[in-house]
């Protein structure tokens, strides 16, 4: 028998965790701003690009770990 679990929410990362660097390349404005809101909210540090022009500038200098 299964019993039902309570949905989980994620609060952040835990604690002495690398501080990753998360780079979101999207040009409508929105789902950006939206991804943006939630990574930032979970810990991490957070860049946006709003084409792949600017993505590839960013991922030179900033080189993040996940695009």
């Amino acid at each position: 028998m299964d019993i039902p679990q309570p949905p989980r929410k994620i609060v952040g990362l835990a604690p002495n965790q690398l501080a990753y660097r998360i780079l979101v390349a999207e040009d409508d404005r929105m789902s950006r701003l939206l991804m943006v809101k939630l990574l930032k909210s979970c810990g991490f540090e957070v860049r946006e690009a709003v084409n792949g022009q600017e993505a590839v500038a960013l991922c030179q200098d900033w080189r993040p770990h996940l695009i």
